[in-house]
């Protein structure tokens, strides 16, 4: 029975994202697909979510009915939709779980004040091992103290841009759980360009 399930609401619906979780929740014994959202004007928007779901399913641009109609909603789209499905969460209700990157100081005050009414899970990236990675790194930073430099290097790639993005999302996990086991501010521990060379490195400030 359908009320015996978790209702999911997938915003993203068109993204690669998107497209994989409601792959997953086709057949899922104790998830059900309650929506699924895209932005004004994408191709997906109109569509079924796919063959295994109700022919009355359609993909839909407005997120707040299907806030109402769900009891989780997943995000993976971009940080400037970010207001309206908070505000559509708090409205329906709904919890949420954020996957999208890219977000700035803004963006996660939104989500703060979000997470005084509804549950949420805001995550840079959702992989495990990136997660763990996060983790290890934290500890590392904690264990040997500021007289040790951690240094994490994005290489250059030449993926896709979707892909790159990915990336920065994992680097920029990795560094905030460093910045937060070290104490310092994140803005106080980037530094654009690298520096793989030997010798002392300037401390934080």
């Amino acid at each position: 029975m359908i009320q015996d399930k978790t209702r999911i609401g997938v915003l993203g619906a068109g993204g690669r994202m998107g497209q994989a979780i409601i792959a997953m929740l086709a057949g899922h014994p104790t998830l059900v697909l309650a929506g699924a959202i895209e932005r004004a004007g994408h191709a997906a928007v109109g569509r079924s979510p796919g063959l295994e779901f109700p022919p009355g399913l359609t993909i839909c641009s407005n997120p707040f009915p299907l806030a109402h109609a769900c009891d989780v909603l997943i995000d993976f789209t971009t940080p400037s939709a970010l207001a309206a499905t908070l505000d559509a969460a708090c409205e329906g209700n709904a919890a949420i779980v954020i996957g999208t990157t890219g977000l700035e100081a803004e963006h996660h005050a939104l989500i703060d004040a979000a997470a005084r009414s509804i549950a949420v899970l805001q995550a840079a990236n959702t992989s495990l091992g990136v997660t763990l990675l996060a983790r290890l790194v934290g500890d590392a930073a904690r264990a040997l103290g500021p007289d040790w430099d951690i240094e994490i290097a994005e290489l250059p790639s030449h993926a896709a841009s979707s892909v790159a993005a990915s990336a920065d999302g994992v680097v920029k996990s990795i560094s905030t759980s460093q910045a937060w086991a070290s104490g310092n501010g994140l803005e106080q521990m980037v530094k654009p360009g690298g520096n793989s060379s030997p010798g002392d490195r300037p401390t934080a400030a």
